[in-house]
């Protein structure tokens, strides 16, 4: 008897058919390789398809729809919400061999790009021909740009220049029935929008355009360092009062440093916070951004302001920044990583009543993300094979949920709803928008066969 969603051995039969039998795997090994992303939690699929070519996708599609089962586009495996995850088994399909890119340049500077395209070989080629591609998530090195837009991912550009969402020109879409779609931007731009976060529940990217913009003439980084992390955050809600809109600008708080220095050691005092600050464009601007924003630091109690002497210094800055996260799970077994977002004057609210949660909870909660946009990313350390100590990390994750639904924010900035985050998305929303989710996945994938028990 055919469970809905499951693999069978004539839906194996038939998908070797398609995509070719050195493409299809159901061994466990391949399997288990395929069963978990960075949450580090696992769920068996069915079976693997790796996919080489755009066209597979739509036949592979078609054929979950006549043969019930389940649909689970993968890249990187990167994602931090169990978005990937293959909970109800099925199938996965690999899209990380799907990667051509090119720079076009006909009526505006482009970049055409398959899924499994790495962002930072897109941004590379960008800057080869003298433009930039902004977002930048901390996983640019390695996740995907599929990816990145199944969640709508930012970084620290996203103050001054947007996020993913922003770049996106056109899309190649394979709907969840089967149905491919070219969508523009200027024409479709509801639909587009509406893909840009999916998740993989609506359908499969099969290919992007992405815009660029001029590559500024010069830029440069500045390390700020206050005794407190609210010290900092007054400064940055100072600066960007007074004007000054600066091309990058993080945080970290004193948890966060305490975890880099065991990795990179940016010589600061113990428990103090660190703002990184990039400022580009024209020299004269980025003179006067530069010269603003240290001004204002001193003024709201900075005790070191780090200029970058070049660009190797700022480069390192930064490394600093991308590297919180690796530096994080040095300290414990496990951690969960969560990304919530809140409007921007409300960050030192919200930042003291997670530290309030973490000392409740007897918990090490790390705290750093994108100041511009509100976006903080939360890491708790802990240890998964504990169950006290998880009883008491979930209870303060949800604590930390609840209250970015009080202060007005939303449970996730760029990571995604997936698996972990679903149950609290029904708290932030309501059962009218919920309802109108479920209504355009139903006109999109009337089978219900893509990426099942996400976001919904």
């Amino acid at each position: 008897m055919n469970i809905k969603g499951r693999l069978t051995d004539k839906s194996i039969k038939k998908l070797k058919e398609v995509v070719g039998k050195n493409n299809i795997f159901t061994d466990d090994v391949s399997r288990f390789c395929h069963s978990y992303d960075a949450t580090t939690l696992k769920y068996l699929p069915d079976g693997v398809a790796i996919i080489k070519n755009i066209e597979h996708i739509q036949k592979v599609i078609s054929l979950a729809n006549e043969e019930r089962f389940y649909v689970i586009p993968r890249g990187a495996g990167t994602g931090m919400s169990g978005g990937t995850l293959p909970i109800a088994g099925g199938l996965v399909i690999v899209l990380d061999r799907l990667n051509k890119h090119e720079f076009r340049n006909d009526f505006i500077p482009t970049i055409f790009t398959e899924p499994g395209t790495i962002t930072s070989d897109i941004q590379n080629l960008a800057l080869s021909n003298g433009y930039i591609y902004p977002p930048d998530p901390a996983s640019q090195e390695y996740s995907t740009i599929g990816g990145n837009i199944a969640v709508g991912a930012g970084g620290p550009h996203g103050l001054k220049y947007g996020t993913t969402r922003d770049y996106i020109q056109g899309l190649n879409i394979i709907t969840g029935d089967g149905r491919y779609m070219a969508l523009i931007r200027g024409r479709d731009d509801a639909i587009l929008d509406l893909m840009c976060g999916s998740e993989g529940t609506l359908g499969v990217i099969a290919s992007a355009e992405l815009s660029l913009l001029p590559r500024p003439e010069t830029s440069s980084t500045v390390m700020l360092v206050f005794k407190t992390i609210y010290d900092a955050m007054r400064a940055v809600s100072r600066t960007i009062r007074e004007g000054i809109l600066p091309s990058r600008i993080e945080f970290m708080d004193e948890f966060s440093l305490k975890a880099i220095k065991h990795y990179k050691d940016p010589g600061v005092p113990d428990g103090s916070s660190i703002i990184l600050l990039e400022a580009d464009g024209y020299r004269d601007e980025l003179e006067t951004a530069l010269n603003q924003s240290t001004e204002i630091a001193e003024k709201e109690g900075a005790i070191e302001v780090r200029i970058a002497k070049d660009k190797e210094e700022g480069n390192y800055f930064w490394e600093i920044r991308r590297n919180i996260s690796p530096a994080l799970a040095l300290l414990g077994p496990s951690k969960v990583n969560e990304d919530i977002t809140v409007p921007p004057d409300e960050l030192c609210e919200t930042l003291e009543r997670i530290h309030k949660i973490a000392k409740d909870y007897d918990l090490f909660i790390a705290c750093f993300g994108h100041i511009g946009d509100g976006n903080i990313h939360t890491n708790v350390i802990c240890d998964r094979a504990e169950e006290d100590l998880m009883a008491r990390v979930w209870d303060a994750v949800s604590d930390i949920f609840m209250t970015v639904i009080d202060i007005g924010g939303t449970i996730t900035g760029e990571h995604g709803v997936g698996i972990t985050k679903s149950s609290y998305l029904r708290i932030e929303k309501s059962k009218t928008e919920m309802d109108l989710y479920r209504s355009i996945k139903s006109q999109l994938d009337p089978e219900g066969i893509m990426n099942p028990g996400k976001i919904f």
